[in-house]
């Protein structure tokens, strides 16, 4: 299901005064227009992960051991229902994504799931 529409169009009119502001304005409800068309063709078969050429999901886990949990995701190319993209990737710097948990309070055998959200336009 799409957001309601946040980012309206810039009524441009002759002579007024053009700031920063007015072109980010353009650029957030394009890019928001996008996202809605995407949206609109996105199914519950195709978002998720993307293919890619190479790896499409890269994570590392690593268990210490003072049972620090760490887990470092690397690469990861994928849509999002609502039609938002999200590139992790080890090739631009400060791309990765790290999560430390300790794991002392859990007993045995133990199942999480580990959620990647992504806010667009923050």
């Amino acid at each position: 299901m799409n957001n309601l529409l946040t980012h309206y169009p810039v009524n441009w009119i002759d002579g007024m005064k053009l700031s920063s502001s007015h072109f980010i304005a353009v650029q957030d409800f394009v890019t928001d227009s996008l996202r809605d068309a995407i949206a609109l063709q996105t199914t519950d078969l195709n978002y998720g992960l993307q293919p890619m050429a190479g790896d499409a999901f890269k994570m590392h886990v690593l268990m210490d051991h003072y049972n620090q949990l760490q887990l470092t995701l690397e690469e990861c190319h994928a849509v999002t229902p609502n039609g938002i993209r999200i590139q992790i990737s080890t090739s631009q710097e400060g791309q990765t994504l790290t999560l430390s948990k300790d794991m002392t309070e859990m007993k045995g055998n133990a199942t999480f799931s580990v959620f990647i959200t992504a806010e667009l336009f923050k």
